[in-house]
């Protein structure tokens, strides 16, 4: 006990690194609250891109969220700039190039990553090949090195925070018409995890047939489409009208959300909402799946191709995309039709 309790005070200054994406910053954030949680004391930092810096910037646990942008600052200047710092912990929660040079020139009492599972990883991908042994859930590697510093999860969730102006902020886009609202998030990072335009109208004709509100959210690439959507299906787009923290307010809003493999199916597990999610390229061992319990996954499990890729991928390498186009909609349609039952 007396240990740790000298651990304790020797751990002022702890720095988290994880570059990108939405989605896999999301998933830090249980990591950054159990360490807040376990070193009360320690000043928390997050490294990460300029551009998801507003998913952080709000969390109450977190005392500096640092921006790296590429295009205005080195490496080699982040690095002059962190050793100042005098980190006393740095875990590394992105294994890149970049984080491993980090990690490796900057002096710290202690350092961790995470067993990123490369070969069960590759095997996966590249021969289909599953062990016996359970796929852990991306969360959980997190977790793995941090156990013996008193740091586990608290099975809480994830967490996105953003100030209440963010409410009033909606209004100007978004007028609330008194039923149960439900979002749908038809974009995605690669093309090898979108479902089909056709598919998303059919979901959204179908839950304004049952009279709830339907919005569809996404960045501004995906605007011509949800405008098209809204358009056929007689809902609401704010496609590319909305920042991160505005989009997770609407999310919050929610019953449940529609989504596909992306960043935006964890940003409304962050607000508790839940999710039905159609899985084309990337499988459920990839480790990345939604956690809450009356969230949903739809996917084709007959194909012996999947998962082609850890990411997603610009194209389907067997150029017929099965994986997307041969989903059973009426699958989908059925759970949906789940969460009013």
């Amino acid at each position: 006990m007396l240990n740790f309790i000298i651990l304790l005070k020797a751990i002022q200054k702890i720095l988290i690194i994880r570059f990108s994406a939405i989605g896999d910053i999301i998933l830090t954030t249980p990591v950054i609250r159990a360490i807040k949680q376990q070193y009360p004391q320690a000043e928390l930092h997050y490294l990460t891109k300029k551009q998801h810096t507003d998913l952080l910037k709000h969390n109450p646990y977190l005392s500096k969220v640092i921006a790296f942008d590429s295009q205005s600052t080195s490496l080699l200047s982040l690095i002059l700039q962190l050793k100042q710092e005098r980190y006393h912990w740095i875990i590394d929660l992105h294994q890149n190039i970049r984080s491993k040079l980090i990690r490796y020139t900057i002096f710290a009492k202690r350092k961790t990553t995470y067993p990123k599972g490369y070969w069960r990883r590759f095997l996966l991908i590249q021969f289909k090949y599953k062990s016996s042994a359970p796929f852990p859930h991306v969360i959980d590697k997190y977790f793995a090195y941090l156990k013996k510093y008193g740091v586990s999860n608290d099975q809480q969730g994830t967490e996105i925070f953003y100030p209440t102006a963010i409410e009033e902020g909606i209004k100007k886009f978004f007028s609330l018409s008194g039923n149960e609202i439900v979002a749908i998030c038809p974009g995605a990072s690669y093309f090898t995890k979108r479902w089909t335009k056709e598919g998303f109208q059919e979901v959204g004709q179908l839950l304004t047939a049952k009279g709830k509100q339907v919005v569809y959210l996404g960045g501004e690439n995906e605007k011509e489409l949800c405008e098209q959507l809204a358009h056929a299906t007689g809902a609401s787009s704010l496609a590319g009208k909305l920042s991160l923290l505005e989009a997770a307010y609407v999310l919050q809003l929610s019953s449940f959300a529609v989504t596909n493999d992306s960043g935006l199916m964890h940003l409304a597990e962050s607000q508790n909402t839940p999710v039905i999610s159609i899985f084309g390229a990337t499988v459920e061992e990839l480790g990345f799946t939604p956690f809450l319990p009356k969230s949903r996954i739809v996917q084709n499990r007959e194909l012996k191709c999947r998962p082609c890729h850890g990411k997603g991928r610009n194209a389907c390498p067997k150029k017929h995309f099965y994986c997307m186009k041969k989903h059973d909609k009426k699958q989908v349609l059925k759970e949906v039709l789940s969460f009013f039952e």
